[in-house]
C-alpha cells in the first residue's frame, strides 16, 4: 500500500466519522432538546466548512472537499432547531468574520489561511464549553457527538501528517482538547442534574 492510498484510508475515515457527531447532534436536537446548544460555535463550524471545502478544491483533496460539502446539510439542520430568525444577526456576522479570517489565506497563502481559520475556530469552541460550565440544563448537548468529533479529528491529523501538511496538523490538535473538553463538561453537567431529570447520552 502506497503512502497516498494510505493518507487517503485516513480522509475518507475522517469524512465519515465527521458526519457521525453532527448526526448525533442533530437527533438530539431534534428528539431530546436544544438546550445548552451553542449556535455561536455551530454557526462557525457551519460557516468554517465553506473554507475547508475551498481548501480541498484547490487542493484536488477529494476527501477534504467532500467532508465539507456532505457536512453543512446536517449542521444547517443544526442551525435551524436554535431559532436562526432571532440570531439571523449573529449568523451573519459569524460569516463576515469568517470571511475577515480569510484575508490572510489571499495573502500569504493556504498554509497561513489554515492556521489562522484553525486558531478562530479553536476560539469559537469557547462559547460552547462556556454554556455546559455555566447553564444548568444542557440536555441539548450530545456528549458523545464531540468525543465522535475528537475521533474525525485524530483522522484528519493523521491524513495531514502523512501529507506533511503541519500547519493542518497543528489545529488539529486543539480541536481534538477542546472536543474532549466540551464532551467533558457536558457529561458532567448532565449527571449533576440526571438525578432530577433522566437524560439520555
Amino acid at each position: 500500500m502506497s503512502s497516498t492510498t494510505f493518507a487517503s484510508f485516513f480522509g475518507w475515515a475522517g469524512l465519515i466519522s465527521g458526519l457521525i457527531p453532527t448526526y448525533k447532534q442533530l437527533q438530539r436536537a431534534l428528539k431530546v432538546s436544544t438546550h445548552g446548544i451553542s449556535i455561536d460555535t455551530w454557526t462557525y463550524i457551519c460557516w468554517t466548512n465553506l473554507f475547508w471545502l475551498a481548501y480541498g478544491i484547490a487542493q484536488h483533496g477529494i476527501e477534504i472537499w467532500m467532508s465539507a460539502a456532505v457536512a453543512v446539510p446536517l449542521q444547517i439542520g443544526i442551525l435551524l432547531q436554535l431559532e436562526v430568525r432571532k440570531n439571523l444577526k449573529k449568523i451573519l456576522s459569524t460569516g463576515l468574520q469568517l470571511l475577515l479570517t480569510c484575508v490572510p489565506t489571499f495573502i500569504w497563502g493556504w498554509k497561513i489561511g489554515i492556521l489562522v481559520v484553525g486558531f478562530m475556530s479553536v476560539l469559537n469552541r469557547a462559547p460552547q464549553i462556556i454554556k455546559c460550565i455555566r447553564e444548568k440544563d444542557v440536555r441539548g448537548v450530545s456528549v458523545s457527538a464531540w468525543l465522535w468529533s475528537s475521533f474525525c479529528n485524530v483522522m484528519w491529523l493523521v491524513y495531514y501528517l502523512l501529507h506533511n501538511n503541519i500547519s493542518a496538523v497543528i489545529v488539529n490538535i486543539p480541536f481534538i482538547l477542546t472536543s474532549w473538553l466540551i464532551a467533558y463538561f457536558a457529561f458532567l453537567r448532565q449527571y449533576q442534574s440526571s438525578k432530577n431529570l433522566p437524560v439520555a447520552i
